[in-house]
């Protein structure tokens, strides 16, 4: 028998300016951490409904803003004039209208978090076959 633990959580992952997304970015060379929380296939699904369109179809902006706002649960070592910008609601707004580019690599970060938390999944399950 296969014994899976389907009540297992997804946990939360701590990103940081070395992952693979920054590598050829401008960010590279940044020292920061950002803690996210992997989406999971429902809240991506979710996410895709709420931003799409009858007319226009897909909303990029909404759906990044959407999980950029749900899956970023604090960061480190991110300010502005010198002083550290605490992670809130309102600081992750102007942070997602203010640096497009980065808060987009973060949401692919989120996208892709779900993805390492099923292959540490997938191989939970090699290892007890």
């Amino acid at each position: 028998m296969l014994n899976l633990d389907f009540g297992k959580e997804i946990t939360n992952i701590w990103i940081d300016n070395n992952d693979e997304v920054f590598e050829k970015s401008k960010f590279a060379n940044k020292p920061f951490k950002v803690l996210i929380k992997p989406i999971t296939r429902a809240e991506f699904k979710d996410f895709n409904v709420r931003s799409t369109h009858a007319t226009k179809g897909l909303d990029n902006d909404m759906f990044n803003r959407l999980i950029f706002m749900y899956a970023v649960l604090d960061w480190e070592n991110i300010g502005m004039g010198g002083k550290i910008v605490p992670c809130n609601t309102i600081n992750k707004e102007t942070f997602f209208s203010r640096y497009i580019e980065l808060s987009g690599l973060i949401s692919v970060c989120c996208l892709r978090g779900s993805e390492v938390q099923e292959t540490m999944f997938e191989d939970e399950v090699k290892n007890l076959v």
